[in-house]
């Protein structure tokens, strides 16, 4: 399948009112492949099919739009394209599924209905130094902006596969 039609067409099918989840890799790390996946997601929300998209490779690397994604759970590594040390992620929950999402650790108070419900520092030790890491990389990556990382990967991919 070599178009991003091509690949839209072949979830329709997919998908079951059995299917509970759908998880998208929203970019290949070999290939560079780029899924449509804001049309997936609207076709699993019209499914009743929850979304999850790993922006791993997306993030920070090109522009992406999570309103325009409008997926359930974008999760994604901080420390590929933007550069934050090694170990830190990150997780956006779209509002209307934190309430029926519970982490996989359980805090010591009852956790509230929002958000910050994923955010139990008292669940172990924390890497501040980790934490520290973020916002740094976030500026400098502000500085360097999307576009021009994205056009740097492209002239990159286009070396290797030339």
């Amino acid at each position: 399948m070599d178009s991003g039609e091509k690949i839209f067409d072949a979830y329709p099918a997919a998908l079951t009112p059995r299917t509970r989840v759908l998880q998208l890799t929203h970019m290949s790390n070999w290939t560079g492949r780029v899924l449509p996946a804001e049309r997936l997601c609207r076709l699993a929300r019209d499914n009743g099919t929850l979304t999850v998209v790993d922006g791993a490779q997306t993030f920070a690397q090109m522009p992406v739009s999570l309103r325009d994604l409008d997926c359930d759970f974008f999760v994604t590594s901080l420390h590929k394209w933007m550069g934050a040390p090694v170990g830190n992620g990150m997780l956006v929950v779209r509002e209307g599924v934190i309430d029926r999402t519970w982490p996989l650790l359980a805090p010591f108070d009852p956790p509230p209905l929002r958000v910050d419900k994923f955010d139990h520092w008292n669940l172990g030790t924390c890497n501040s130094a980790l934490q520290a890491g973020i916002l740094p990389a976030a500026r400098f990556h502000r500085e360097i902006g999307v576009r021009a990382v994205h056009l740097s990967g492209l002239r990159v991919s286009l070396h290797i596969y030339a």
